[in-house]
């Protein structure tokens, strides 16, 4: 006997051109987030704007279908389609947006103009994910962003397989075909990655997934065993990348993130037996470091803050070396350091879109020099710190550099979709909280889209890892996933 399904009417011509478009659309957006980690995680200029030309044809794609379908009648306006929650944290994003257009309109300082490319790429990073964002949210189907996620951990699985083959074969003399020697990473894994503190970053983005699928209400207890085996593994090559960042803002985020959203909805006596063993799993985990003979912790005790504490004898003692040596012999502090004198240049509106590197030179030093006194030598003054050693492309930290390149306004107007996806988060997470079926993966969304949020928030402030265009375009998709994120599906 026939089913319904027989006498189906078929696809007109239209509606077939326009679901095309959406699948191609998919189809680019999904390449750019498996390919680009590949590729130095798409940071050096050449890949980064081969990966932006095809965010482009992702973005015509999803345009010409959006339009075909609204011209053709199919639905009346498609946008009606999206939750309400995903407005909000558009409309969010629009005002730091449309600021950061408007401050790239002008000069950096009176005299002094702006370096075209340089506020391009720093547009670009912001105006990518959006754009990232926008083409999931409007071309892509469930079942498309849950085949994606799969096949994003299924990358992640190669590319730490990859590092480690890479790390035990030739001690990373080499990332893909260029020498490491020149970016003084000999002997620590970073995969395709130019620099293995980014590399780090990526993988707690994983952590982060598994994680948080480990919390998912009425998972089996095979999923969690297999969810904590994965992570143990991909914590391998995480502590063989040696990033001292990305170890201790991944302690530290799991450290308050766990205990403050995936005990939610637990009861008293669960959810207390629950912290003191999440907090004794990361204690053990940092006195295991603490305390054996690794390279991780070689590298921690080689640190400029770790020698000013070692050298202390009291607690005053402590503050004075640690604020000196922070300022003027930890790379991390005279990096910010020079981007908090430039922010001062222009407190408000900031210096501009992507001038750091541009005006690094003009704040490096410390202090103006004296010159010689009636030709007397005695009385020449140096800078503590100079700027004649090195260049500075990134400041290392993404909430110092937002303040400097975007002043106080933008800095402002960039928390707005900040604790508005937190909020959201935090709002999705629970409603999902009573879902005891459906895809376990889906359902740990929310709760892993808020570690990586606090996770990011501490990396953040001493590293740039939210620059690395691989990082943010996976960031993106997976917040935007989190927030479509549903229980039981049809």
């Amino acid at each position: 006997m026939s089913s319904d399904a027989d006498y189906a009417p078929p696809k007109a011509v239209g509606q077939r051109v326009y679901e095309l478009c959406h699948r191609l659309a998919v189809m680019c957006g999904g390449a750019v987030l498996l390919i680009s980690p590949w590729l130095f995680a798409s940071w050096e200029m050449w890949w980064f704007w081969t990966m932006v030309s095809v965010l482009t044809l992702s973005c015509l794609f999803c345009g010409a279908g959006l339009l075909m379908e609204t011209v053709a009648g199919i639905y009346v306006g498609p946008i009606r389609k999206v939750p309400p929650r995903i407005f909000g944290i558009m409309a969010l994003c629009v005002p730091f947006l449309a600021y950061a257009l408007i401050r790239a309109q002008y000069p950096s300082a009176p005299g002094m103009p702006a370096v075209a490319m340089e506020t391009e790429r720093s547009l670009l990073l912001f105006f990518t994910p959006a754009a990232l964002f926008l083409v999931f949210l409007y071309s892509s189907r469930y079942r498309e962003r849950a085949l994606l996620l799969r096949l994003l951990l299924v990358n992640m699985g190669l590319l730490a397989v990859c590092g480690l083959i890479n790390h035990i074969l030739t001690n990373d003399e080499s990332i893909l075909w260029v020498g490491a020697n020149d970016f003084n990473y000999v002997g620590r894994l970073s995969a395709p990655f130019y620099c293995p503190n980014h590399f780090s970053a990526y993988a707690n983005i994983f952590l982060c997934l598994l994680v948080g699928t480990m919390f998912v209400p009425g998972i089996s207890r095979r999923a969690v065993f297999a969810c904590l085996a994965g992570a143990v593994l991909l914590c391998i090559p995480n502590f063989l990348t040696l990033s001292r960042g990305g170890i201790a803002s991944l302690i530290g985020g799991m450290a308050i993130g766990i205990p403050l959203f995936a005990f939610r909805g637990w009861g008293a006596l669960r959810r207390t037996l629950a912290l003191v063993l999440t907090l004794a799993v990361v204690a053990a985990a940092f006195l295991a470091i603490r305390y054996t003979e690794n390279p991780l912790m070689n590298r921690m005790k080689a640190h400029p803050l770790w020698v000013a504490w070692e050298k202390s004898e009291s607690f005053s003692e402590v503050a004075e070396r640690f604020s000196d040596t922070f300022w003027y012999s930890f790379d991390r502090g005279t990096y910010i350091g020079s981007a908090v004198r430039a922010w001062r240049s222009n407190p408000v509106w900031g210096i501009g879109p992507g001038q750091h590197s541009n005006r690094w030179a003009q704040f490096a030093a410390t202090e103006d020099g004296v010159r010689p006194v009636n030709g007397d030598p005695k009385t020449i003054r140096w800078p503590r710190l100079r700027n004649d050693t090195y260049h500075l492309y990134e400041v290392h930290s993404d909430w110092t550099q937002l303040l400097e390149e975007y002043g106080i306004v933008g800095f402002c107007l960039f928390l707005l979709p900040y604790f508005g996806l937190f909020a959201l988060l935090y709002r999705r997470q629970g409603a999902l909280l009573q879902e005891m079926s459906g895809d376990p993966l889906e359902r740990a969304l929310p709760l892993a889209g808020l570690l990586m949020l606090v996770i990011y928030t501490i990396h953040s402030g001493f590293d740039f890892s939210l620059q690395m265009p691989c990082i943010v375009w996976l960031f993106c998709f997976l917040m935007l996933s989190a927030l479509l994120a549903e229980g039981e599906r049809a």
